[in-house]
């Protein structure tokens, strides 16, 4: 057994994980949620269990990430990351342009308060499109984000 260590910053307060090949070289990447330093990071996987170029994305001043999800959320065949932002009340979504690069967030805004937990996706309506859907550990809510692009 070995096991291998990689950071995803200093001081970055890691709370969720999630893989997947984002930059197509047939390898798995993994992103990060870090809940102290506002942002996500990924780490592109060189297929023998290291990683390399971090690449950090911010999710706002004191937007606290905590969980995150790789997802296709507008149908173009290319994977999203999705995150709950516990401080900012929020699911901040970074789509992928294909080839590990991500920009044209948007944020959905869940109510002052509802401090978004934990995320999942999966197609609620049956309409082709993936959905999401954030427990609010501020709120007791359960929250439904149908279609969002």
């Amino acid at each position: 057994n070995t096991l291998t260590t990689s950071s995803p910053g200093t001081f970055s307060g890691p709370s969720d994980i999630d893989i997947a090949d984002l930059n197509n070289d047939n390898r798995l990447d993994i992103v990060v949620s870090n809940y102290r330093t506002d942002n996500v990071a990924i780490l592109f996987g060189y297929g023998n269990g290291s990683f390399y170029n971090r690449v950090f994305y911010s999710t706002g001043n004191y937007s606290q990430p905590n969980t995150v999800i790789i997802c296709d959320f507008n149908n173009d065949k290319i994977l999203d990351i999705a995150v709950a932002n516990s401080g900012a009340s929020d699911i901040f979504i970074l789509y992928g342009f294909g080839h590990g690069i991500f920009g044209n967030e948007s944020v959905y805004n869940l109510g002052f308060g509802s401090h978004p937990y934990s995320i999942a996706t999966g197609d609620f309506d049956e309409n082709g499109w993936m959905d999401l859907t954030a427990a609010c550990i501020g709120t007791d809510h359960v929250e439904i984000l149908m279609k969002m692009c």
